[in-house]
């Protein structure tokens, strides 16, 4: 795209517009949250002041490991990915659902979001228990998302046979560099 990227405060006030979001919003201050965040790393990204400065995140002017500053970075990068999966359970809630995607589609799932059982426990260990709690709610009673696990429920597993056929079609697009074709 050759627009602008929007200021932060204008794509919060758009991502607060929808209906999801503002029930969210009205239990757990995720927008404002997420202001507080963005404004805290602003302050390092334009050194806002000594504390935001590499001197104040070392305690020296000679640049070197700190634990501290560390620790920080990885907290801060923790809160970003949580505030994204949030968003992204609020506007895609199938998120929320464990689906036997590999057991139905093998080697070649369908590329929209849908998250099998391991990946979306390291998804749930970020979310706290109460903002899981209302995200489950939601995904529970959305109507296209249980479409979606009703479908997933009547879709067969796949056969051994189409697990083998599988293999060998992605053992030739190794060989010839291909991607795979569309799921069934």
């Amino acid at each position: 795209s050759e627009e602008r990227t929007p200021h932060f405060r204008r794509t919060l006030a758009r991502v607060a517009g929808l209906p999801a979001v503002g029930v969210f919003e009205r239990h757990f201050r995720l927008t404002g949250r997420m202001a507080d965040l963005h404004d805290s790393l602003g302050g390092f990204v334009h050194t806002r002041g000594f504390q935001y400065s590499s001197t104040g995140l070392y305690r020296s002017n000679v640049v070197s490991f700190s634990q501290e500053a560390f620790v920080a970075y990885a907290n801060a990068a923790t809160q970003v990915v949580r505030d994204i999966v949030i968003l992204m359970l609020l506007k895609w809630p199938i998120g929320m659902q464990p689906l036997p995607v590999t057991e139905k589609f093998g080697l070649f799932p369908p590329l929209a979001g849908y998250l099998e059982a391991p990946p979306q426990e390291r998804m749930r260990r970020l979310v706290d228990a109460g903002e899981l709690a209302l995200l489950q709610s939601f995904s529970d009673k959305d109507a296209a998302v249980q479409a979606i696990v009703a479908d997933y429920d009547a879709m067969p597993d796949l056969t051994e046979e189409q697990w083998r056929a599988q293999a060998a079609e992605l053992e030739r697009m190794k060989q010839n560099r291909e991607r795979p074709a569309e799921p069934r």
